[in-house]
């Protein structure tokens, strides 16, 4: 995922406008991938919009501007998890419009992902949904590289067979 550095320097200086300006160019793969894992529209709005006040606290800390996607995907990933340990048993709702990924925005495609690993569904959702590159998305999971490429491949196998 491409960021300009520069903004994120600006944002990281404190200049709200800078880290507004991050924020909207992600704020679509953000929701698409919090609404992926968490299947509500409300939870996934939730887990953005406290990923972006932890971000907006934190930021000043983030020491390498390069690494801006990675760190606030970290910090959706956490609030994400914390969700979905809270939920109660009620089913995923019809979503909303989540047009510009790859995935269809259907029950369907809730029910496959939610047929794969938890692990293996964030990967799938960080490389389609939100653009990472495997180094990146080990860099996040605390994975070797190789781990998540062979992951995500089974996963991907497992999603195709479910299809057909």
């Amino acid at each position: 995922m491409e960021i300009d550095v520069q903004t994120v320097r600006k944002a990281i200086d404190g200049d709200a406008d800078a880290f507004v300006s991050l924020y909207g160019n992600m704020y679509k793969a953000m929701y698409r991938y919090a609404y992926f894992l968490l299947g509500r529209s409300a939870d996934a709005e939730d887990a953005v919009a406290d990923t972006v006040v932890d971000a907006w606290e934190g930021i000043g800390a983030l020491r390498v501007p390069e690494a801006f996607s990675v760190w606030i995907y970290r910090i959706l990933s956490a609030k994400c998890k914390r969700r979905r340990a809270a939920y109660s048993e009620e089913g995923p709702e019809v979503p909303p419009d989540l047009s510009g990924g790859s995935f269809d925005s259907t029950e369907e495609t809730l029910s496959l992902l939610s047929g794969l690993d938890e692990t293996d569904r964030i990967i799938i959702l960080l490389h389609v949904i939100a653009g990472f590159k495997t180094r990146e998305i080990a860099e996040m999971l605390d994975m070797r590289a190789s781990t998540v490429r062979s992951r995500e491949n089974r996963a991907l196998k497992k999603l195709r067979s479910q299809m057909s």
